[in-house]
């Protein structure tokens, strides 16, 4: 386009020489600004994502802990810190778009400054002064097309990078970590979680588990899934004060039935009673701050290893040690440079699967609960690990009422009861030295 000026006015055509550079060297030097806006968007989105994922992960814990309206309002901080991001980006493309059409603009005025003078004082004829006044804004168009594809590609260029790693670690034999589990059976939030404390003391107005019983009338729960019910007329009394250790195979119901008790899957025929409360007619965050829940695969909380233990219990860090101290984990602090401080999560100190059980439990001792709900304590551990668990699962049980669903003989030996289960419904076949737990209505 540049030689179609020149053919028709060379003069024109030097000024446009002049300006195009000028137009290049001024789209990269606010282009590397918009570069630097483009990687923080991406990084906010990335931890917006995971922000996310961490909630919806520990949805369930955090409803069993009451900590689900708080992290609303931390949803919504990290969705208005990702929003300034994008408006911050926006200001920097518009910024970079404004100067490649004012440096476009400005080498057009140049050619039609030099036009008008020469066609006044008659140096000029007037059709090629049109024609180079038609041309000139067609010199900056490819120009504005590459301002464009600099912009896409300031987008794409975090995401390949990304790509290009992942890559590298899978030619390298790297595994994506599945731990963490299915989403109805871990924990996991995302930033500072002491708001406001979630101890048994708080629930007053509804019946103390330590005092009364909790008695399971008629029970039935389906799912849409599932053409046969989760739970099928199950009746059952938790003694208070006792340890009910829940067995049966895969799929016989022991999940459902802990999510009926932390209040997240409701009865469709029947009803849990605890004292003279029924369950579906009271306050469900009052019921669970009665609660601590043990979950079989504990997702760590991408904050610091005393937070990862308070989980929105108001506890100073001699209270914390305190816990940690009963569950064993006491040494593992002390060999830590940051102490309680040491982040843990994605990026800080992996823990073994015995160590986060056990964080787990000096979570719920920090709460002293009056109910403890417990799910697989010991499932693929080996032995010596299974026994520091069961150990610290002991101290957490003593005095309060438990249901701890297990396969393994290892901490079976905890309980003072067994309710085994069998596609739904009660199975009431003792085992040698078991002990059934009571009937709904049988006299105790």
């Amino acid at each position: 386009m540049l030689a179609a000026v020149a053919a028709v006015d060379p003069l024109s055509a030097g000024l446009l020489a002049v300006a195009a550079p000028l137009v290049v060297v001024f789209l990269v030097l606010v282009g590397h600004r918009a570069q630097a806006a483009a990687d923080r968007r991406h990084a906010g989105l990335a931890l917006l994502g995971g922000h996310l994922l961490d909630v919806l992960r520990g949805l369930p814990v955090l409803q069993a802990h009451d900590r689900d309206r708080a992290q609303v309002e931390q949803v919504r901080r990290a969705g208005e810190h990702y929003r300034s991001g994008t408006m911050a980006t926006l200001r920097e493309a518009f910024l970079s778009g404004l100067v490649l059409e004012f440096m476009a603009m400005l080498g057009t005025a140049l050619v039609a400054v030099a036009c008008g003078i020469r066609l006044a004082e008659g140096m000029m004829d007037f059709g090629p002064a049109i024609a180079a006044l038609v041309l000139a804004p067609e010199v900056f168009l490819p120009l504005r097309r590459l301002g464009a594809e600099f912009h896409a590609a300031a987008d794409a260029e975090p995401l390949l990078r990304e790509l290009a790693a992942a890559g590298a670690d899978n030619g390298a034999g790297m595994a994506v970590d599945g731990a963490a589990g299915p989403v109805t059976r871990g924990e996991g939030v995302t930033g500072p979680l002491r708001a406001r404390p979630a101890t048994s003391g708080g629930a007053e107005g509804v019946a103390d588990p330590r005092v009364a019983p909790i008695v399971l009338e008629q029970v039935t729960v389906r799912h849409a899934d599932r053409r046969s019910p989760a739970l099928d007329r199950l009746s059952a009394t938790l003694e208070p004060g006792t340890t009910t250790i829940l067995r049966g195979p895969s799929g016989a119901g022991k999940t459902t039935l802990l999510r009926v008790l932390l209040g997240l899957t409701a009865v469709d025929e029947g009803r849990v009673r605890c004292g003279g409360d029924d369950l579906s007619r009271i306050d469900p965050a009052a019921w669970r701050r009665r609660i601590a829940w043990v979950p079989q695969q504990p997702v760590l909380l991408p904050a610091s290893l005393g937070d990862n233990v308070r989980l929105g219990v108001d506890a100073t860090d001699g209270e914390v040690r305190r816990v940690l101290e009963q569950v064993g984990l006491l040494a593992l602090v002390a060999a830590l440079d940051g102490g309680l401080d040491t982040p843990l999560g994605d990026g800080g100190l992996p823990l073994s699967a015995g160590e986060r059980r056990r964080l787990a439990i000096a979570r719920a001792l920090l709460r002293d609960p009056d109910l403890v709900l417990v799910d697989e304590p010991t499932a693929n551990l080996d032995q010596r690990t299974a026994e520091q668990v069961v150990e610290a699962l002991a101290g957490l049980l003593r005095g309060r009422t438990a249901l701890v669903a297990t396969h393994d003989p290892l901490p079976q030996r905890l309980g003072d009861r067994t309710l085994r289960l069998r596609a739904g419904r009660r199975d009431d076949r003792a085992e040698r030295g078991e002990r059934i737990a009571t009937p709904a209505g049988a006299p105790r």
